[in-house]
């Protein structure tokens, strides 16, 4: 009978111990480590292989102390030592609560799920027969030039509109680093949803004002970058700019501030609710003077630094006690005038919002619009529909300097009706030159030429863009993706080509061939006037983004 009695303990025992396994999913992966019942909870062997295998797959680095007691695990962004029988944890060396017990019995080392999920980096989802995994973003960081999101998997966020900041959607990912609503310097991170939710894991950045966030480039495995950019209203298009002077004036008896700078520019301002200083920032500029000094405008500071896309010019003026306002100075084109004083002497200045000189609409520099052919020379000729080059590309430019005017483009055009450029009958290299002349005379930024294509074949198809010098293949690599398939063509892509208003031309230029006249697809489209006013909006959107990239880097001075 005792021996009877004993056995039926030791059974019971047992299957108090060992119990079936659990499925666990991972990354496409199952395992079925053995479960325990133990203590009063459920518990994994973590010598188990099931177990090893997927510490291995998690891609963290998981190892014991030499005493066996005190467990180490290294995960981007998260660095956990887990000692046997304490109810806390250290993570990045901060003391904290465990999420579950990491204990021994009978010189077996055990450890609760939600303790092994957070040593993993993962976040566990229950399942019938187990959990399933989830990777999970462990920890927001300082980036070079914005931050980066933490994490033992590769994540693949999608941006999406948001009515606040930017919003970036992560499938198959949730949030396990702490607060869902996290503030890194000037900018905010708010975390909803999440893959153990049933939903895409949604991160919400809201940068200061002025700036903007977006997907940076290619980093390492386990990081994602989120760059905070400037997006000042009109910059990717500006020019440089240099602040010449700054000096103290009166003005009906209260102080004025007047800045002077090189050219028409735009700045921008904000107010900080806190400090009640007023910040302005001035993109692309440079400081050519000495430190401004004025009694009636102590403490004021002029500083430059760098951002991923330019330099920004910073003047902060204390004042918790004034108000502002912004006076142009008409006969002064390049001059901004700031006046102070209490409320109700002037007409203060909302909290943010930005601000010209008179001479704002040179700032996007000169560029040169060339319609190809015309007057004695109609260009290719779609002899079904009657269209001729020479009308198509003229109704483009036409469109396209307008869009560019309003957006503070000095545009000249070769020609704005169906004539030469020289005389009728001239000889073409004559009227070639003679239209990058134009632009080499006026010593302007850019020079484009359009153009439609033709061929012997109808069947040949596609827009092209054309450059000769080395400075012209930035200009066709920013207009090159905004034609051809993006809006219904064939592409053909960039080509070198001796063209010469490529040659003749001193300054960045290309010649675009917007799609073949010839073809009946094609020539359809070109001969629709909605049609020529897409290709007008395209060109002028790739050559805002020229000005952001290549454009807009030369000439940088550094603040003196």
């Amino acid at each position: 009978m005792r021996r009877l009695s004993s056995f039926l303990i030791f059974l019971f025992l047992a299957a108090q111990t060992l119990a079936e396994t659990h499925s666990l999913e991972f990354s496409g992966y199952t395992f079925e480590p053995e479960v325990y019942k133990l203590q009063g909870g459920t518990f994994y062997c973590i010598d188990d292989q099931e177990i090893s295998s997927l510490l291995s797959r998690a891609n963290i680095s998981a190892q014991w102390s030499s005493s066996g007691h005190t467990l180490f695990c290294f995960a981007p962004g998260r660095e956990s030592y887990w000692t046997l029988g304490d109810e806390t944890i250290k993570v990045n060396n901060v003391e904290q609560k465990a999420p579950g017990r990491l204990i021994v019995k009978d010189g077996k080392r055990y450890i609760e799920p939600q303790a092994l999920f957070f040593a993993l980096a993962t976040r566990g989802a229950q399942t019938e027969n187990g959990f399933e995994l989830f990777p999970v973003i462990t920890q927001v960081a300082q980036g070079d030039t914005g931050y980066l999101l933490r994490s033992a998997s590769k994540a693949r966020p999608k941006a999406l509109e948001g009515e606040q900041g930017v919003v970036f959607s992560i499938e198959g990912f949730a949030w396990d680093g702490g607060s869902d609503d996290l503030v890194m310097g000037d900018t905010r991170f708010r975390f909803e949803g999440g893959a153990d939710t049933g939903r895409p894991l949604l991160v919400t950045v809201i940068p200061p004002s002025f700036y903007t966030a977006e997907l940076g480039g290619s980093t390492l495995l386990n990081e994602t970058k989120i760059d905070i950019l400037p997006d000042f209203p009109g910059a990717d298009q500006a020019a440089d700019v240099t602040l010449n002077t700054m000096t103290a004036h009166q003005h009906k008896n209260l102080p004025m501030l007047m800045m002077e700078f090189d050219r028409g520019t735009k700045v921008h301002y904000l107010k900080d609710k806190e400090s009640g200083a007023l910040k302005i920032f001035v993109p692309k500029a440079s400081f050519n003077a000495k430190a401004f000094r004025s009694k009636d405008w102590p403490g004021v500071e002029v500083a430059s630094y760098d951002t991923a896309l330019y330099p920004i010019l910073e003047i902060t003026i204390p004042g918790a006690d004034s108000s502002y306002e912004f006076v142009r100075i008409e006969d002064s084109p390049n001059t901004i005038a700031l006046l102070k004083g209490k409320e109700g002497e002037v007409e203060a200045i909302a909290a943010v919002g930005s601000v010209e000189t008179p001479g704002w609409m040179d700032v996007r520099g000169t560029i040169v619009i060339d319609p190809g052919h015309g007057g004695s020379d109609p260009g290719c000729v779609n002899r079904t529909l009657g269209t001729r080059e020479a009308d198509v590309t003229l109704k483009i430019c036409k469109h396209l300097a307008e869009i560019l005017r309003s957006q503070g483009w000095n545009v000249v055009m070769t020609r704005e009706t169906d004539r030469d450029v020289t005389y009728a009958g001239s000889p073409d290299k004559m009227e070639l030159e003679a239209r990058s002349g134009i632009a080499n005379k006026i010593n302007a930024d850019l020079f484009m030429s359009v153009h439609c294509n033709a061929s012997v074949s109808s069947a040949s198809y596609g827009s092209s863009i054309h450059w000769w010098k080395a400075e012209d293949y930035a200009f066709a690599q920013a207009l090159e993706p905004v034609l051809g398939n993006a809006i219904g063509l064939g592409q053909k892509g960039l080509i070198r080509n001796r063209f010469v208003v490529l040659r003749h031309a001193e300054m960045p230029s290309v010649l675009v061939e917007t799609a073949f006249l010839t073809n009946p697809s094609e020539g359809a489209k070109l001969s629709d006037p909605e049609f020529q006013k897409v290709i007008a909006q395209q060109l002028a959107g790739g050559l805002a983004n020229y000005m952001r990239g290549a454009y807009a880097s030369r000439g940088r001075r550094p603040v003196e």
